[in-house]
């Protein structure tokens, strides 16, 4: 069918290639390019968009796609003089409805922009399109196979989407057909499909299974722990009803999966329960990193027309090859009858980046976290993937539509630091949440944003039927490329709530700033003399040099937790500055321009770090005693990835801070003040708290300088009444002392 009128057609031009299919696969590579450019340069013209016709059902992988594809056209087909074919369509939503069932990600009821929840054309779709783009080119030839497939990206349709598709004839029966930067594969043709062989090197080996056709028993298999329904319903696999067709699974093995499945309605659905099969044996059988999605498909042949919807059929997968970044496995899908209808070789997925805590979160986001909380209560946050294609996996867990905008103005080290500090602290909220009794919130409900002085605060909060009032709370937070931590704390109440200080109501209590709440990290590596004067005053250096002498690691941790300290002083002067204007009406403007900011990504303290002195550090206090973990409710849970129960830990290192010029703001702390209290704390790279190095830490200083740790550093104002109790017992105990030797 030809496609319906829009704007001008893309310019497909390439060099002649008389049919040499390695001259027309360079012309591909060159109307590539044509068509990307015209595609630039239409949106750059403001070219309207004509209204999409929704596509029709499928029949057969050929002929009915070929009449659904079409149907969504937003640009007539332009052929070049090598009879290349190209056009643009446009895909969302509203031309492929059926897509809802595949979104990766769950959001809150009622969510209501779709393109946080991912809504992707699965490979499987997105070669159905290709067939029907090339089978409209070859009226009456039924399609055999489609080999060398290759996907490069997700074809995700929310915001909408135009795509640009090129045909290329390579030979009277095959077309290389390029869904231009996300899948590529080659349609192959003949008058008619050939006849089903009666086994393949899939089934080669394996003894036929008894009193069912064709089907046959992998050695040593074993039963699945979950039937059909429920990889489904207990979350195993994200599919919606339009693609959820296995049905069972009835053997599997190190070496394979069998399994039945009922062909669905949704485009694509029907190899794309193959995938699934073969996902789920990762699930069942790699040891991390069990996540897969296809990425390549060396050939699909098929051996008679697609089945429709509600036929039945068996799923037999073998497992070729696994590394550490793919698996690769080999399929049939015969009918209940015994006869093949199609053969996969080279079916390759992608293992993306999982582990418990990851996984917990694809699970159940509403009820888990990504940061794990210390006793000391304050939550640290590592990443958990090795690419950047497992992080967006992870991100919209956390991130909207606005979000992952701001993330994507950022560099990429920049970016890695900028999105774990977003999850620390939507982390620590909820936690802060739950303690009190909060239900399941999700992590995107979180609203987070940085006030002008740099500090983050807390910027909505959910409001869904079922959840208590939630009020926003005090937050601080730091964070590296590769690790985050985050503070939380009921604050004051916000201006004009009616509510009187000291009172809580709802879960919480509101605040507009983080009066008093800092913290900082700082990264324990060795550095120069000329360095460290950069960040340290001289009397600083000279308690440096009384501390730590010439030893380069000793120096390495002092210095980390003075930077540190003056970090969380820096921040919680900050805080005390925006609450101080918040109620005295002064402009954020000031608050910025009075030399208590910090960095505009909230990453660490600006201007000169030398205003803000520490002083000789404190040793003892009372330990931190064990505390248990909530989750959604107030119930005592056990998270993934750290113990139900917080350890107890020793009383962490006090050091006071100084500010060397005082703070121009009403509610600002200065120097007549006396020293801000911060609390210090060692950790290892995965969030461990530490009491002192390890002896492994001097050899990997020598090798590459770093000695792997880093140092948290937190004041709040409890620590601060906490200090001064403690002070106050202190000279009560020498004055009794004083007296008692008197008399």
């Amino acid at each position: 069918a030809a496609p319906a009128a829009g704007p001008r057609p893309v310019t497909a031009g390439a060099p002649a290639t008389d049919g040499h299919p390695v001259l027309a696969e360079l012309g591909a590579a060159i109307a590539d390019t044509s068509a990307a450019l015209s595609t630039v340069t239409d949106r750059w013209a403001g070219s309207q968009r004509p209204t999409p016709a929704t596509p029709t059902g499928l029949s057969t992988p050929a002929a009915s796609a070929a009449s659904a594809a079409p149907a969504a056209a937003s640009a007539p087909v332009a052929v070049g003089p090598d009879g290349r074919h190209t056009v643009r369509r446009e895909l969302s939503l509203a031309t492929m409805p059926e897509v809802i069932d595949h979104c990766f990600y769950r959001q809150p009821p009622g969510w209501p922009d779709p393109s946080d929840l991912f809504p992707v054309v699965p490979l499987t779709g997105v070669l159905e399109m290709i067939i029907a783009e090339a089978a409209a080119l070859r009226p009456g030839r039924v399609v055999v196979e489609v080999k060398d497939v290759r996907a490069t990206r997700w074809l995700a349709i929310e915001p909408p989407v135009q795509v640009t598709i090129t045909c290329t004839p390579l030979t009277l029966d095959e077309i290389r057909v390029d869904v231009v930067g996300y899948t590529r594969a080659t349609v192959v043709f003949a008058a008619n499909h050939p006849a089903p062989p009666a086994t393949t090197d899939v089934s080669t080996g394996f003894a036929p299974c008894a009193g069912a056709a064709g089907e046959v028993v992998i050695p040593g298999e074993a039963s699945s722990p979950h039937s059909g329904r429920a990889i489904y319903d207990d979350r195993l696999l994200f599919h919606g009803p339009g693609y959820q067709g296995i049905e069972s699974v009835d053997g599997m093995a190190p070496t394979g999966l069998r399994g039945r499945l009922r062909v669905t309605h949704a485009s694509g659905a029907l190899l794309d329960n193959a995938g699934q099969f073969f996902g789920y044996w990762g699930m069942q059988y790699l040891p991390s990193d069990w996540l897969l999605f296809p990425a390549s498909v060396a050939s699909i042949r098929f051996f008679g027309p697609q089945p429709g919807t509600g036929a039945g059929l068996s799923y037999l997968g073998r497992i070729r090859e696994v590394t550490d970044r793919s698996a690769t496995a080999d399929m049939e899908l015969r009918h209940t009858d015994g006869r093949l209808w199609a053969h996969v070789r080279g079916w390759t997925d992608r293992r993306f980046t999982e582990d418990d805590v990851l996984w917990s979160m694809a699970m159940a986001p509403e009820a888990n976290t990504q940061g794990q909380s210390t006793a000391d209560g304050w939550l640290v946050v590592t990443e958990h993937w090795r690419d950047p294609a497992s992080r967006e996996l992870s991100l919209r867990h956390y991130l909207d539509a606005a979000e992952r905008e701001q993330l994507a103005r950022h560099n990429p080290l920049a970016a890695r630091s900028w999105l774990l500090g977003r999850i620390a602290v939507k982390d620590a909220v909820r936690r802060h949440w739950w303690e009190r009794g909060a239900g399941e919130v999700w992590p995107i409900e979180v609203g987070v944003s940085n006030q002008p002085s740099g500090q983050p605060v807390v910027a909505a909060v959910p409001a869904r039927p079922g959840l208590p009032t939630l009020h926003r709370p005090a937050v601080s937070a730091a964070h590296r490329p590769e690790i985050a931590v985050a503070i939380v704390a009921d604050g004051a109440p916000e201006r004009g709530s009616g509510v009187d200080v000291g009172v809580d109501v709802g879960v919480g209590r509101s605040a507009t700033a983080g009066a008093g709440l800092g913290i900082g990290l700082g990264r324990v590596e060795r550095r120069d003399r000329a360095a460290e004067a950069v960040v340290l005053a001289e009397q600083e250096l000279h308690l440096l040099d009384e501390l730590a002498g010439d030893d380069p690691d000793t120096r390495a941790v002092w210095f980390a937790r003075f930077a540190a300290a003056k970090e969380a002083a820096a921040k919680a002067t900050t805080a005390d500055a925006d609450a101080g204007a918040a109620a005295s009406d002064v402009a954020a403007s000031d608050v910025a321009a009075s030399g208590a900011a910090v960095k505009p990504d909230g990453s660490g303290p600006a201007g000169d770090p030398r205003r803000f002195v520490v002083g000789r550090p404190v040793q003892g206090g009372r330990p931190v005693a064990a505390e248990v973990t909530h989750g959604p409710g107030g119930v005592v849970v056990r998270p993934v990835g750290e113990p139900g129960e917080r350890p107890g830990l020793p009383a962490p290192l006090r050091i006071p801070v100084l500010a060397a010029t005082p703070a121009r703001i009403s509610g600002g702390r200065g120097g007549d003040d006396g020293p801000r209290w911060v609390a210090l704390r060692t950790m290892d790279t995965t969030g461990r708290p530490r009491t002192d190095l390890e002896p492994a830490d001097r050899l990997v200083a020598q090798a590459g300088g770093y000695l792997g740790n880093y140092v948290v550093a937190w004041t709040s104002p409890q620590l601060q009444r906490t200090e001064q109790t403690e002070q106050i017992q202190q000279a009560e105990q020498v004055e009794q002392l004083e007296r008692a030797g008197q008399s």
